[in-house]
């Protein structure tokens, strides 16, 4: 993660931080948030998802969306699609 933040944020590739953030969550939170309906999974699920909007990641506010969305229409969350 520290390595992709160097080099994204360097004078090659000039990523605002934002962004560079956004993507490295994005890699690691909402792939967490996977499984079988349940009202935990739920939970976890809209509360990640608020928080990603909270603090201006739209890329994983994205994702997190279509997990939860994935959860309310098929029964099962998964991030990799």
């Amino acid at each position: 993660m520290r390595n992709f933040l160097e080099v994204a944020l360097g004078e090659s590739h000039g990523m605002h931080i934002t962004a560079a953030l956004d993507s490295v969550i994005c890699a690691k939170v909402p792939p967490t948030l996977r499984g079988a309906d349940r009202p935990e999974l739920r939970g976890a699920a809209d509360d990640c998802k608020q928080a990603l909007s909270h603090h201006g990641l739209p890329h994983c506010h994205k994702r997190g969306g279509e997990s939860t969305d994935d959860l309310k229409v098929t029964g099962s969350a998964r991030f990799w699609r």
